[in-house]
């Protein structure tokens, strides 16, 4: 995805336009040095431009993304919808809800890394979410 992510990012400072990412980022270890000096070229860019902060590259701590589906049960994020789900009816408001899915399912997946390179990696402590939190699902330490 990589790739795909810098074309997208091209693409979109052809026409002008930002691009900015949701809890799905690719972590920064990913990227060579001068890929992140592109993305981090094009974050001052659209920051200065639009005068709010724009980030190509410094991953974000990945929340609950509630989705609603037709049945009025919410998941997670699409990306964790097997593993969980909740009826709407059940909860008074949408902090309950978020609430509910960061004990039953986030607390219990952020101590499972990535990858074995995600083990003493020092960008975990300045906020390094490690990616989607789906692949954790498949990755035990």
């Amino acid at each position: 995805m990589k790739q795909t992510y810098i074309d997208v990012c091209l693409s979109f400072d052809a026409v002008d336009v930002a691009v900015t990412q949701d809890c799905n980022y690719i972590p920064r270890c990913v990227f060579k040095h001068g890929e992140i000096t592109m993305l981090t070229d094009l974050s001052r860019k659209y920051t200065e431009k639009l005068q709010n902060k724009i980030d190509y590259i410094n991953p974000t701590v990945c929340t609950p993304v509630i989705d609603i589906l037709p049945n009025l049960s919410a998941i997670r994020c699409f990306g964790l919808s097997e593993k969980l789900s909740a009826n709407i009816n059940a909860f008074e408001n949408i902090n309950e809800l978020t609430g509910y899915f960061s004990v039953k399912l986030d607390n219990s997946l952020r101590c499972n890394l990535i990858s074995s390179g995600c083990d003493n990696c020092r960008s975990l402590y300045i906020g390094c979410n490690m990616g989607c939190l789906r692949a954790r699902l498949e990755y035990k330490t």
